[in-house]
């Protein structure tokens, strides 16, 4: 998933389905250089011993690592990045498919 301030990650996934599997929510970091990555692993959910709070407790950790690396959070530096703010006439993220449209509109009202 591409992140903030040019960062991107594999999605986080949960690996474990039964108590007997050690359950571990894993994602791949990769910083903006191309250089710097890193493979994070979450494991402390096995400690849980009852199946149903070990599944209820993965999903709520899945969704809050989705969210704090959404929101800027860098593993290898261990900081929170603010995402760098541009104001684009046509957003990068939504892919060249949708720049006709853009730009037929703008010959229409006159730019």
């Amino acid at each position: 998933m591409q992140l903030p301030n040019g960062n991107r990650a594999s999605y986080p996934a949960i690996h474990g389905k039964t108590l007997a599997d050690k359950w571990y929510i894993h994602y791949r970091f990769y910083q903006k250089d191309g250089q710097s990555k890193k493979v994070v692993i979450k494991s402390d959910l096995n400690q849980i011993k009852n199946l149903k709070e070990r599944r209820q407790e993965a999903n709520a950790l899945l969704a809050e690592i989705t969210r704090l690396l959404k929101d800027g959070a860098n593993p290898i530096t261990s900081e929170l990045q603010a995402p760098v703010q541009v104001n684009y006439e046509v957003d990068p993220r939504n892919g060249f498919y949708r720049c006709p449209v853009f730009c037929a509109g703008k010959e229409k009202a006159g730019y």
